[in-house]
């Protein structure tokens, strides 16, 4: 009887192989969603991250030219 229920004990168990296959794949689909929320974020839209790169680059002009004039005061 002992024997018995000791074999459908270890039938019940998952195999260590399983075990670390589910970790593989829960971990796979995390990072997966992680890379499709960045995807589709509004903020990261690439006309927004042109548009910042062209404000940022007016700024820069426009403090190098403020730079060149006073030095010439």
């Amino acid at each position: 009887m002992l024997i018995h229920a000791y074999i459908k004990r270890d039938l019940c168990e998952t195999p260590p192989f399983a075990q670390f296959r589910r970790q593989a794949q829960i971990l796979i689909l995390k990072i997966l969603n992680v890379f499709l929320r960045l995807k589709f974020l509004p903020s990261l839209n690439l006309n927004e991250l042109e548009h910042f790169s062209k404000v940022s680059e007016n700024a820069v002009n426009f403090f190098e030219k403020e730079r060149a004039n006073a030095f010439f005061l």
